[in-house]
């Protein structure tokens, strides 16, 4: 077997070399290897002049490959097949047939995604393939599998013909996974996509099957009314099977109305080293919940399960809440144990919000993109404001040539380099330095990019300690009448109540939480929290992010109480600008992480206010007045001093 799959590979290699050789100008470069050549009328037009597409049999090696286990280079080979032939006359077939054959490459790859993204391409540009119903039914098979079943049957349902025994089959699976309002939207985009040709709403099977799921929906939500209207439309069609039996079921009030609460499971640190951690998160979960109940809507149960010290737990603590038919999961606390409850879960339309994993779990080829979410994601938390900031002070304010002094750490690193992102055309940075955060004078740093006179000095990755001592010694170390601009931790309460403030400096910070904003939601947590405990908060963040976490799962409940996993998952990743404690957040799917909305505020007499870009303009028209000023005085303090020195009291001393 390795001898056969060595030829494979050697084959492979012979062609690929040649392919790449001889038709470059064809588009032969594949996708997966290089940049994929464009095609058009031109490039039609002047097929005649390329060189020589590959031969059709190129295609039986593709076979052989995958056959041997060389699923991946299989795919690129295909890929190179595929931008050979696309735009040469007489060869479409071919590469309808390659993109088709690179398609289940991808597919016994495990690379899901990628391979849903061919076929789309397949389907879109050769509607005609022979291939066609096949890789339609492909499709819908890949996107249940990616958590995206409202797609397939959306897919399914707009194309009758491909829908045989086994597509039906798809369909049911993803009728069963959506919930009432995702059954109902594909229902209504079925019905336009088809139009005046399509059959009679009670005389389409394969549509009955969302109606009969539907019907279904209803009446486990107590609406029986509406169940029974839309069970008499699957039994006057002509619904067959399973449909028929359950339309008849719900006519006969067999499906009985769920009085079960939704539940929601909890991976908790309830003892061990983090105990104190794992209390804090069900004090802010506790406060979400009953935040929820007090407002109506479904009724929720809370499952805990404990994490402890023990790493090795955690796969069996997953699936123990989906056997408890948890839809979805908050935690667990530590980012390594995220990453491994994600892989242990039976069922990836099961969501996870660790409320304090700092890291999101890494992405995978065949990923559905809703494996897990961390809710304090260190990076996010630091990049996103450093670049919104960048982007605020060069396209709003036009600040012009900005500074950056930068921590020698990753964290530093990364908001430097974000910052510089943002930064509009019209501004640039002029110079950037290191600081050692051990250090208790910068003055070297700051010298150094005060030779450059720059506008405005962003002060990436600086803890609180380190912006006390350095946020003083700008001006007087040669970075004078400058804007000062920071990240979050600028607007941390320690920094706002004991940086002294500044003459000569216009201080402008990112944040995603206002923690002295009476209007906040961190605000209005801390009255709930205290309120119900009888403690202070202070400045004690795990307990809101217990909150935030709950309230986003909370948020992405169907309106139905018919607990589906899945159509939980997917409507998390939709949500957006859902006002949490710890700032505004918005869910983000293909990264596993939580964006945070940034704001903009000034720093000023030890509070923070809402930056006024036109406040900001006019401060710095007129910065250098007061530095100015104050070397005048020191100036004159010189002279003075001269001539007492020199015993001339006739007010004519010399130079200073």
């Amino acid at each position: 077997m390795e001898g056969g799959r060595g030829t494979v590979r050697r084959h492979a290699r012979v062609f690929l070399t040649a392919c790449l050789a001889a038709s470059l100008s064809a588009g032969c470069a594949a996708g997966s290897v290089g940049p994929r050549a464009s095609g058009g009328p031109e490039a039609a037009a002047g097929s005649d002049r390329s060189p020589t597409p590959p031969p059709s049999a190129s295609l039986d090696l593709v076979d052989r490959m995958v056959a041997a286990g060389e699923a991946d280079a299989a795919a690129t080979l295909a890929d190179s097949l595929y931008f050979a032939w696309r735009d040469s006359r007489g060869t479409a077939d071919r590469a309808a047939t390659a993109l088709w054959r690179e398609s289940r490459a991808l597919v016994r790859a495990g690379r899901s995604r990628e391979a849903a993204a061919r076929l789309d391409e397949l389907l879109e540009r050769f509607p005609s393939a022979g291939e066609r119903n096949e890789a339609l039914r492909l499709l819908a098979r890949l996107d249940i599998e990616l958590v995206r079943e409202p797609a397939a049957a959306s897919l399914l349902l707009s194309h009758p013909d491909a829908i045989d025994d086994s597509g039906r089959a798809l369909l049911r699976t993803a009728a069963g996974r959506m919930s009432a309002a995702e059954l109902r939207n594909a229902l209504r985009d079925a019905r336009d996509a088809r139009g005046a040709s399509a059959s009679p709403p009670g005389r389409d099977p394969d549509r009955l099957v969302l109606v009969a799921a539907l019907a279904r929906d209803l009446a486990a939500a107590g609406r029986a009314d509406s169940a029974a209207r839309l069970a008499s439309e699957v039994l006057r069609g002509r619904a067959v099977g399973p449909e028929r039996e359950l339309a008849r079921s719900i006519e006969a009030g067999g499906v009985s109305v769920s009085k079960e609460p939704v539940v929601i499971g909890a991976i908790l640190t309830n003892s061990g080293r983090f105990a104190a951690v794992g209390g804090w998160l069900r004090e802010g979960i506790d406060l979400a919940l009953e935040e929820a109940s007090a407002g109506g809507g479904l009724e929720v149960k809370l499952e805990v399960v404990d994490e402890g010290d023990d790493p090795s737990a955690i796969p069996g603590l997953v699936r123990r809440l989906e056997e408890d038919g948890a839809v979805a999961i908050v935690g667990p606390v530590r980012s390594r144990a995220l990453v491994d409850a994600a892989a242990a879960r039976s069922d990836p339309g099961v969501a996870l919000m660790s409320p304090t994993a700092t890291t999101a779990p890494p992405r995978t080829p065949g990923a559905s993109g809703l494996e897990a979410y961390a809710l304090w994601d260190e990076g996010r938390r630091r990049v996103d404001p450093a670049r919104d900031l960048g982007r605020w002070l060069g396209s709003v304010v036009r600040l012009g040539a900005s500074a950056t002094l930068y921590a020698s750490d990753p964290v530093g690193i990364d908001e430097a380099l974000a910052y510089r992102a943002g930064l509009a055309a019209g501004s640039g940075t002029v110079a950037s330095e290191p600081f050692d955060t051990d250090s208790t004078t910068f003055r070297g740093p700051i010298a150094r990019v005060g030779a450059f006179d720059p506008r405005g000095v962003f002060v990436a990755g600086a803890d609180a300690g380190t912006i006390l001592q350095l946020a003083p010694q700008l001006s007087y170390f040669g970075a004078r009448d400058v804007l000062v601009a920071g990240g979050p931790t600028w607007a941390r309460p320690e920094v706002v109540r004991r940086l002294e403030p500044s003459p000569t400096q216009e201080r402008i910070v990112a944040a995603t939480m206002d923690w002295s904003d009476p209007g906040s939601g961190w605000s209005a947590f801390r009255v709930m929290y205290e309120k119900k405990y009888h403690k202070s908060l202070g400045n004690n963040v795990v307990p809101a992010l217990g909150f935030d976490a709950t309230k986003l799962i909370l948020a992405a409940l169907p309106a139905e109480p018919v607990p589906h996993p899945r159509a939980t998952a997917r409507a998390l990743a939709r949500l957006s600008n859902v006002r949490g404690a710890t700032g505004t957040l918005t869910p983000d799917a293909a990264t596993g992480t939580v964006e945070r909305a940034t704001l903009i505020r000034r720093l000023a007499d030890r509070r923070l206010a809402p930056a006024d870009p036109d406040s900001v303009r006019a401060w710095l028209d007129h910065s250098g007045f007061l530095e100015a000023a104050g070397l005048r005085r020191q100036r004159a303090s010189a002279r003075e001093a001269v001539r007492e020195a020199a015993g001339d009291t006739t007010g004519g001393g010399g130079r200073p």
